[in-house]
C-alpha cells in the first residue's frame, strides 16, 4: 500500500499500488544519512490522529511520499548533536519543493502552516505568500476548513476569512500577505510559506530572509513548480539547492520531483517513466497512469493557445516539472493584437515611420509603416521581400524617401545596422535600434497594444507572426527571440519596432502620400 492512513476509518481507506519510485530525483539526505532521524513532524502526525483532522474530500488520508516530505522538512537535530544550541531544533532555515502541478502540495502546505501555527514556537507569526493572494489563499482556507470542522482546534484557534487564523489568548497568528516587502512591516514571521516561487519576487524572498535573523527558530517554506528565463527567485534557490545537495550548506533542504529526460528535441514523446519521476501522486498509483499519459499526450499535440503557449510547452514546465530554458511567453496575447485591427485606414498626418526587418538568413523582409491619427498610432505593412539583398533593401527605402519626405525609417542593429549605416550618410533620419532599444520596444508596444493606443491594418501575415513570436528575458528586458519562435517574425518584428520609434520620434508634420 503507497498511502499512510492517518485519520480515515478502516472502511474509508483507499489503497493505491504504486507504479514506480515516489521519491524525489533530487533531495537532501538527512543528517544521519538514512531514514533513522529525528523529526517534529510525528508529533504533528500524532496530533492529526487526535484531533480527527478533515479536509474537503473527507477524513485526511496522506500519500506515503507526504509523510515522507514532512519528516524530512521538518527534521530536527538530534539530541546528541556537538553543536549544543541546536540540539531539538528544526534542522532547516529553508525549504524548496518542486514538482509538477496537481500532486498535493497544497495538503502538505496546509499541514506545514499549522504545525507553524501551533508547534512550532510561542507568540508565532506565520505569513502565507503568493504571486497572486488567492493562490495563497489555496493553502490558508485548507487550515481554516480543518479548524472550522473540529471542535478541539475551534476551541483553541479563531479562523477568519479576511483577518487570519490567531489563537484566542492573542499569542499567534497565521495570515495570507501581499507578495510585497512591504508586507514585512513590523514582526519579524516566525515562518513563511511562499507558493509559486517560479513566478515569485526575489526581493521579497531576500526581505523574508533578512527579518528572519533575529529570530533563530524562523523557516521559511518555499512550493513551485518549474519555471522559464524570467524565473529569477527559482533559478537563483535551485543554484542555492544543488549547493546543499554538495554538502555546503546544511541548513537549506531541497526536494524536487523532475522527469528523468533533461532536453526534449523534436523527436521526444511524454513517457510513462519521467511522468512518474516528476509526480509522486502519479508513482504512489493515486493518479492512474494510464489517465495521466492520455492527458498528457492530448496536451503535448496542441496547438498554441491565445497566449502563444503551446501544449508542448506546458507539459514540460507542469507536467515534467523542468525549466523552460531559452523561451517564455507570446510578446502578446494573439486576440488582444488581433482586436486592434481597424478596418478603415485612418487619414496620415506626419512623417511616417518605415520600419525594416529580415529574417535571420535573409530568406524574407518586411517593410511597416507607422503614424500617428488623433492620438492614435497605426501601423500598416507596406512591403515584403522574398530573398532580400542588401541593394533591393536599399533601394525599397530610398524609394519610400523620395515619395515621403521627412519620413523615417527605424531598424533592429542586430540584421540591418550597414543599412542604417549607410542611409544616415545620405542623409536620412534612422533609428538603429540595439539590443536595449529592443526590449524597450517589445514592452512599449505590448503596453500600447494593450491600452488600444496602437492599431493596425490586420495584415494576414503580421497577425499570423504575431501568434508565433516569442520574448526571452534578458537584463533589458523581454525581447523577441526568432529562435524560439514558432515561426519567422520579421512583419511582428517591424511592427513592433515602428511602433517604438513613432511613439518617440517628433511629428515633423509631412503627408504620406
Amino acid at each position: 500500500m503507497s498511502s499512510v492512513d492517518v485519520i480515515a476509518p478502516p472502511e474509508d481507506r483507499t489503497a493505491y499500488e504504486p507504479v514506480g519510485d515516489w521519491h524525489p530525483q533530487r533531495y537532501t539526505p538527512t543528517l544521519t544519512g538514512t531514514e533513522d532521524f529525528t523529526t517534529a513532524a510525528d508529533g504533528l502526525l500524532a496530533l492529526l490522529v487526535v484531533l480527527g483532522w478533515v479536509t474537503v474530500e473527507g477524513p485526511l488520508q496522506l500519500d506515503e511520499w507526504q509523510v515522507w516530505l514532512l519528516r524530512h522538512a521538518l527534521e530536527t537535530y538530534p539530541p546528541d548533536w556537538p553543536v549544543e544550541h541546536l540540539r531539538g531544533r528544526l534542522r532547516y532555515k529553508r525549504v524548496v519543493i518542486s514538482m509538477g502541478r496537481q500532486n498535493g502540495k497544497s495538503v502538505v502546505g496546509a499541514l506545514l502552516a499549522f504545525f507553524f501555527l501551533t508547534r512550532h514556537v510561542r507568540g508565532p507569526k506565520v505569513g502565507g505568500f503568493a504571486s497572486i493572494e488567492g493562490q495563497a489563499k489555496i493553502i490558508y482556507d485548507r487550515v481554516k476548513f480543518a479548524i472550522e470542522h473540529c471542535p478541539d482546534l475551534k476551541r483553541q484557534l479563531h479562523a477568519t476569512k479576511t483577518r487570519g487564523i490567531s489563537h484566542r489568548d492573542g499569542t499567534g497568528i497565521y495570515d495570507v500577505f501581499a507578495a510585497k516587502e512591504d508586507s514585512l512591516q513590523g514582526e519579524p514571521f516566525t515562518a513563511a510559506i511562499y507558493d509559486e516561487l517560479h513566478l515569485g519576487n526575489l526581493a521579497l524572498w531576500d526581505a523574508i530572509e533578512l527579518a528572519q535573523r533575529s529570530k533563530p527558530a524562523a523557516m521559511i517554506v518555499g512550493f513551485t513548480t518549474a519555471g522559464n528565463d524570467g524565473s529569477l527567485l527559482l533559478k537563483r534557490l535551485y543554484g542555492e539547492g544543488q549547493a546543499a545537495l554538495d554538502g555546503d550548506d546544511e541548513r537549506m533542504g531541497f526536494f524536487v520531483w523532475e522527469s528523468i529526460t533533461e532536453t526534449f528535441d523534436t523527436d521526444y514523446l511524454p513517457t510513462e517513466a519521467d511522468l512518474i519521476a516528476a509526480n509522486p501522486a502519479i508513482a504512489c498509483g493515486r493518479i492512474p497512469l494510464a489517465d495521466a499519459m492520455d492527458d498528457t499526450l492530448r496536451m503535448w499535440r496542441a496547438q498554441a493557445d491565445e497566449d502563444g503557449v503551446t501544449g508542448r510547452d506546458r507539459v514540460i514546465r507542469y507536467t515534467m516539472n523542468r525549466f523552460l530554458e531559452g523561451t517564455a511567453d507570446a510578446w502578446t496575447p494573439a486576440s488582444r493584437f488581433n482586436s486592434r485591427r481597424v478596418a478603415v485606414r485612418p487619414p496620415v498626418a506626419g512623417a511616417p515611420v518605415y520600419s525594416l526587418q529580415r529574417t535571420g538568413e535573409s530568406e524574407h523582409a518586411a517593410i511597416v509603416a507607422t503614424w500617428t491619427h488623433e492620438g492614435r498610432l497605426y501601423s500598416e505593412l507596406v512591403a515584403t521581400i522574398n530573398d532580400p539583398t542588401p541593394d533591393e533593401l536599399k533601394r525599397a527605402c530610398l524609394d519610400l524617401a523620395a515619395a515621403t519626405p521627412g519620413c523615417v525609417f527605424a531598424m533592429p542593429s542586430a540584421t540591418l545596422r550597414p543599412l542604417g549605416l549607410e542611409l544616415r550618410q545620405q542623409g536620412h533620419t534612422v533609428w538603429i535600434l540595439g539590443v536595449t532599444e529592443m526590449a524597450q520596444a517589445v514592452a512599449t508596444a505590448r503596453g500600447a497594444i494593450k491600452t488600444g493606443a496602437a492599431t493596425h491594418d490586420g495584415a494576414p501575415l503580421t497577425r499570423l507572426q504575431s501568434g508565433w513570436a516569442k520574448t526571452r528575458n534578458s537584463d533589458a528586458g523581454d525581447r523577441l527571440s526568432e529562435s524560439s519562435s514558432v515561426g519567422h517574425i520579421d512583419a511582428i518584428t517591424a511592427t513592433i519596432a515602428g511602433i517604438f520609434v513613432a511613439s518617440h520620434h517628433a511629428d515633423t508634420g509631412q503627408q504620406l502620400y
